[in-house]
């Protein structure tokens, strides 16, 4: 019985061990990208875009996206949702200055 406590808390400390290693090497990393074009390295960081969604009703839904830099190059993008299948259909990609002149006609 001895044994098999003593192996017990081997294996715990083994799983304490490896949950500080893993949690400290998780977490946000920074790209560096070498281009020999310019013999220069820039650092690459993932794209500031903000979405929001919106009900169509039966099982459609319109997912609006834009960039946080420049607000003018918004997509709407209008998706069906199949419970069938249980998969996303992208339906069709509208840009929202598109949207607003056809309203405004």
């Amino acid at each position: 019985m001895d044994l098999f406590n003593a192996e017990l808390r081997r294996i715990r400390i083994t799983l304490i061990f490896l949950t500080i290693i893993i949690a400290f090497s998780s977490g946000d990393h920074t790209v560096t990208v070498e281009d020999d074009s310019y013999s220069s390295s820039q650092d690459v960081y993932p794209q500031l875009d903000y979405s929001h969604m919106v009900d169509l009703g039966n099982g459609h839904f319109g997912l609006l996206t834009a960039h946080s830099a420049d607000s003018s190059l918004q997509i709407l993008k209008i998706m069906y949702y199949d419970e069938a299948k249980n998969e996303l259909v992208v339906k069709k990609e509208v840009p929202v200055d598109q949207i607003k002149s056809l309203v405004n006609d």
